[in-house]
């Protein structure tokens, strides 16, 4: 199997190696065709992903993205070739939060960078960037590169739908701006950075930063370059006559050191235990790594930014790059619910939380807070007043995946789960009360809800959401409808014993990824528009969001005293 997984991952290295090739456009667009191999690929995604076998393997993983991969290779002129190649992006970005292997978040920027560049007028092309941006930002802990992606994202689409949040993320990194101001009162302003090389003089790379990481078995040695490099590369065997240790070297042509790199970084920790820097030959700048005992090594070049990515692997490991074992099996899916007669524990999920805001309102108040104030208020209510044991999805500001909310409900035994949301609209004349369950639509303004909340777009709800939702949504459904009804007629009803102007926006259906998997009646609620100048005022007051949680307990007390003769009807 460890030879499988070389063999998929020399594939991999194979097709882009090809991707420089003229010849590969020669076979025309093949619409259809790549309509069809598209399709195939996402119905092989979506089964990965109900398969609670598959979707451990990192083989299967793998298979899908050679799929996805094989539109671009194929059908590079396609209208699915900017498609596929962001449906790359997003399974290695899926595949590290199950493999921890950092080296999928690089391969997920290579992806995000290739679809940018092949395809600069793409309606993904300023998500691909945002997405590197983010990978840089919270994968992989590097505020510095994201900044630069943010800012590329600002410059370079300043029409599209992520400008306005990376202008927000460029604030929050000022500090790695540099000398450059960011203007706060108007984002588009924001002056794109000049990256030049720290030795002003030279006219060529210069090396600026050397960063290290060890992970137990594999230690990473990264090359912050200015701008991209040609070099070469070596082994030198240990000399024991000269007390010489086994050492990879790389010649950078026309390099230099940066005037704050060391020309001599000492580590303790890992297979690396020195790296110098020198110069061997006039215009040649020679990085030398100790090693400790006999290994194996990659070293290879990655952009967005430029830099010299160096892996080292103790030859006793024997793994090769992808240090995740091909079949290891990653338990992520939660233990069965044991069924229940009685209703004794609720889920209840504050929307949105940290790094992520949800929707912004006309005076910048975040619905994310407004979720957590109602969720506590809600778990009062059901404690205090029906006995019920509650647990939150978050007890404080703090970012969780859609996918997270719902395996805590799952492994908590939970009897009921509501997902706490406020919604918003361009359109700031818009206001109501809505509730959700799970189900597929053709509805527009579902479809518009729930793309918010899943963070995506309509388009890609309707491609591939459709179709997993089907396959997920459970024996539950009744009573979710059930649950959404009372409550939704219980919050309206609440409301407006002590406000006006409160429209009952009624129950609908949509594919919300936060209830795909549960396996007890989940819901999710938009107690107002956030986007509303009228329903944000009253967001922010106490005793509105009171009404809120009163009115969603009274429709929780319902349930739980009708269902059982409810489902004597079913």
């Amino acid at each position: 199997m460890l030879r499988e997984n070389f063999r998929k991952i020399g594939a991999f290295i194979l097709a882009f190696a090809l991707l420089s090739s003229p010849n590969i456009y020669a076979a025309g667009t093949g619409s259809s065709k790549a309509e069809t191999v598209y399709k195939a690929a996402k119905k092989k995604y979506v089964l990965m992903r109900v398969s609670e076998s598959k979707v451990k393997l990192r083989d299967s993983w793998i298979d899908v993205i050679d799929t996805f991969l094989s539109v671009y290779l194929e059908y590079p002129e396609s209208e699915r070739g900017d498609d596929s190649l962001y449906m790359v992006g997003r399974l290695y970005e899926e595949l590290y939060g199950q493999s921890k292997n950092s080296m999928d978040l690089y391969r997920a920027i290579e992806i995000y960078d290739k679809l940018t560049q092949e395809y600069p007028d793409s309606r993904l092309a300023d998500d691909a960037r945002f997405k590197i941006a983010e990978i840089y930002h919270f994968g992989l802990k590097s505020p510095d590169y994201a900044f630069k992606n943010y800012q590329r994202v600002v410059d370079e689409y300043p029409k599209g739908d992520m400008m306005l949040t990376a202008a927000e993320r460029l604030k929050s990194l000022a500090k790695y701006a540099g000398e450059k101001a960011i203007d706060e009162g108007a984002p588009r302003d924001v002056k794109k950075e000049e990256v030049k090389p720290d030795i002003k003089t030279h006219n060529g790379t210069t090396v600026t930063d050397i960063r290290t990481s060890f992970d137990g078995e594999k230690t990473r040695v990264v090359f912050d370059l200015s701008e991209n490099a040609e070099y070469t590369y070596g082994h030198l065997k240990d000399d024991p006559q000269n007390n010489l240790p086994n050492r990879i070297y790389v010649d950078i042509k026309k390099g230099a050191r940066g005037k704050n790199l060391k020309e001599k970084i000492v580590l303790k920790d890992g297979l690396v235990t020195e790296i110098r820097t020198g110069g061997t030959d006039p215009g040649l700048l020679r990085i030398v790594m100790d090693i400790k005992g006999p290994s194996d090594y990659k070293i290879f070049p990655l952009k967005s930014p430029d830099r010299i990515v160096v892996d080292i692997l103790s030859k006793e490991d024997d793994k090769g790059e992808d240090v995740t074992n091909t079949k290891e099996e990653i338990d992520v899916t939660p233990p069965k619910k044991t069924p229940k007669t009685d209703i004794k524990v609720v889920v209840i999920d504050a929307g949105h939380g940290g790094r992520d805001p949800g929707a912004v309102g006309p005076t910048r108040y975040y619905e994310k807070t407004a979720n957590y104030k109602i969720a506590n208020y809600l778990r009062e209510y059901l404690k205090s007043r029906l006995g019920l044991k509650v647990i939150m999805t978050r007890e404080t500001d703090k970012y969780l995946t859609l996918k997270d909310r719902t395996a805590l409900a799952n492994k908590s035994n939970a009897d009921l789960f509501i997902s706490i949301h406020n919604n918003a609209s361009r359109d700031r004349s818009v206001f109501g009360v809505s509730t959700y369950y799970l189900a597929v639509t053709s509805d527009r303004k579902a479809l518009a809800v729930a793309a918010r909340e899943n963070d995506t777009t309509i388009e890609r709800l309707t491609e591939l959401d459709y179709i997993l939702t089907d396959l997920m949504v459970s024996a539950k459904r009744n009573e979710s409808s059930l649950l959404a009804k009372f409550v939704q007629d219980g919050m309206v009803l609440s409301l407006k014993d002590g406000y006006t102007d409160i429209k009952d926006d009624g129950i609908m259906q949509g594919p919300f990824w936060v209830l795909v998997g549960a396996q007890m009646p989940s819901i999710l609620v938009e107690c107002s528009y956030i986007s509303n100048v009228r329903e944000e005022k009253r967001l922010k007051s106490e005793s509105y969001l009171k009404k809120i949680a009163y009115g969603i307990y009274k429709g929780f007390e319902k349930y739980i005293n009708e269902i059982d003769k409810a489902k004597e009807n079913w």
